[in-house]
Formats: structure tokens, sequence, C-alpha cells
């Protein structure tokens, strides 16, 4: 199976798969590729903040961290002296248990990388941040 197939499975842990009450939280965890980094996981922890019976809508929130996985096979990142120092996810995910389907989602992602002084040509290594956002939407 493909790193993708494998990224959409266990992606799908943000959803609990069995009844949850409000304030429960369950860890989910999922493993990417980064063509420069290598392999990278996400420790995260999903919460159900809330649930609108009448409209049938779970509420989770999602935080957690990134981390490289593989210190000790860099990939090209490592090879070049690219290293992530840290990486932090937030992200809001609404549910429709009726329906049975995920109805959006917002995903932010901020990691910050060290670059060797010898790639910056400086004296010193530089620091770069990086901050993503994703929002995902059910057209009706």
């Amino acid at each position: 199976r493909s790193m993708i197939v494998r990224q959409l499975e266990q992606s799908l842990g943000v959803i609990p798969g069995k009844p949850t009450r409000v304030g429960e939280r369950w860890p989910v965890e999922i493993e990417h590729v980064s063509p420069l980094a290598g392999r990278l996981s996400s420790d995260l922890t999903a919460t159900l903040s809330g649930l609108k019976r009448s409209s049938n809508l779970a509420t989770i929130e999602i935080s957690g961290t990134l981390t490289l996985t593989q210190q000790d096979e860099p990939g090209l990142a490592g090879l070049l002296g690219i290293v992530l120092e840290s990486g932090v996810m937030k992200g809001r995910i609404g549910f429709d248990e009726e329906r049975g389907l995920i109805v959006g989602s917002t995903v932010d992602l901020e990691t910050s990388w060290s670059i060797a002084k010898n790639l910056t040509g400086s004296d010193a290594p530089m620091t770069q941040t990086i901050r993503q956002s994703s929002i995902l939407t059910l057209d009706p």
C-alpha cells in the first residue's frame, strides 16, 4: 500500500468510531512523508468538544505535535543540514453523526526549521517558520 493510503486511513482515527461523551479525548497518530525531511509523525489528541443534537453535528478539536521519526536515516533535508525544530498542529472538525461524514474542517500547522550555515552563506544557522492552513467544506 502507498504511504498516501496509509496516511488517509490513519487520519480517519480522528473519528472515534464509538459512542463518545463531550470532553472525552483519544490519541490520533499520523505518519507523513516529506520529500526533504523524510518520515514525520504527528502525535495528536482529539477531543469531542461539542455536540448539537438538533443538527447531529459533533465538533472535534485536534491538537498536537509533528516530529521527525527517522533520525538514523535522514532525508535529503538532514543531509543538507535542514532540521525540523518544532511542529504544532491545531484544528477543528465538524462531523455529521446522522450521515456519518465530515462536513468541514480547519487545520493549522506551524513548523520551525533550522537551516545550516553552509546553506545560508552566513556565519550562523537560520531558522524558518512555515505556517500552513487547510480548510475543507462539504458542498451540499
